[in-house]
């Protein structure tokens, strides 16, 4: 039998997890796009990377456009692309994934139904419906329990009691919560809020992920959580959580507010009000965050270097 292709191995000490190291034997599948065209890099990207393969390629799009010292316009339609496949995957887990860890029936028929249906986008009245779609979905399964009452939940009893008034999705968060506390005492993992492709040319030696980072990304000398949680961990509700060291339970309310999130940009495309999904070669992802870098040609990689720095 092979050696799986990304190992975690744990140190107990006392009965509790003491240490925790990611042994990463993934291929580094993003050298084959080294070399390619920017345009045979951008249609390769998805083909690599089958998950999130649209935000794959906005980020080899943007990367190279920053290469060649040209802005990168997100628009209308890429935006719809990148929440379509953003919520496909935040319903994916919320409605199959996290109700079978609870022996809850998983929602297949619904999650065929919206998954289909946002397969099925391709204008702006199809976006605007699906979106109001899933914010039904959203106050139906997690909310519906905290629209009942004029205040918050004044301990994590009641917490939990309100996310039980909802849907499936309550009834998980609701057991996750009763479960115990999910963080050590010990400080947890750095949540990583978002920050400007600067940011990360600033900080990784010469502006530039090696194969170590690659493998083990962290920044500086800190591991650190990209995704849903880092994205909203200052939403009033997800913070109550991980002030009480709920931090499973948290992550699985901030995938509730980005699909939220989703719905809104499907409906109201390039809102104002909420960040930007693409910023050079850096898109938000539905599990994480992504960087563009490894997908340009290695003529552009200087170029790159100095825009970013410019």
């Amino acid at each position: 039998m092979s050696a799986a292709p990304l190992r975690l191995v744990a140190t107990l000490r006392d009965g509790r997890v003491g240490a925790l190291r990611a042994d990463n034997a993934r291929p580094l599948a993003a050298a084959l796009l080294v070399g390619k065209t920017p345009a045979e890099a951008a249609q390769l990207a998805p083909a690599l990377f089958s998950l999130c393969g649209v935000a794959q390629g906005v980020a080899v799009q943007a990367a190279c456009a920053a290469a060649r010292g040209e802005a990168f316009a997100l628009g209308v339609e890429t935006e719809r692309a990148l929440a379509v496949e953003a919520a496909q995957l935040h319903l994916w887990r919320l409605l199959l994934d996290w109700p079978a860890l609870f022996d809850l029936p998983p929602a297949r028929d619904r999650f065929a139904r919206m998954h289909r249906r946002l397969a099925q986008v391709n204008d702006a009245a199809g976006a605007f419906d699906i979106g109001g779609a899933l914010l039904d979905l959203v106050a139906n399964e997690l909310l519906n329990g905290f629209f009942r009452t004029l205040r918050e939940p004044r301990n994590l009893g009641e917490f939990a009691e309100a996310c039980r008034r909802g849907g499936g999705v309550g009834a998980v968060l609701a057991r996750l919560i009763e479960s115990g506390a999910s963080d050590p005492l010990d400080a947890p993992v750095a949540l990583l809020s978002p920050l400007p492709a600067q940011h990360f040319a600033d900080t990784l030696p010469d502006g530039w992920p090696s194969p170590a980072f690659c493998r083990a990304p962290q920044l500086g000398d800190t591991v650190c959580e990209t995704g849903p949680l880092a994205r909203h961990a200052h939403n009033l509700l997800v913070a109550r959580l991980l002030m009480h060291r709920h931090r499973i339970a948290a992550r699985v309310f901030a995938r509730v507010v980005e699909l939220s999130d989703c719905a809104s940009r499907l409906r109201h495309p390039l809102p104002a009000d909420m960040p930007p999904l693409v910023d050079v070669g850096v898109v938000e992802l539905a599990g994480g965050l992504l960087t563009g870098d490894e997908a340009m040609t290695q003529a552009e990689l200087t170029a790159y270097k100095a825009k970013l720095r410019s």
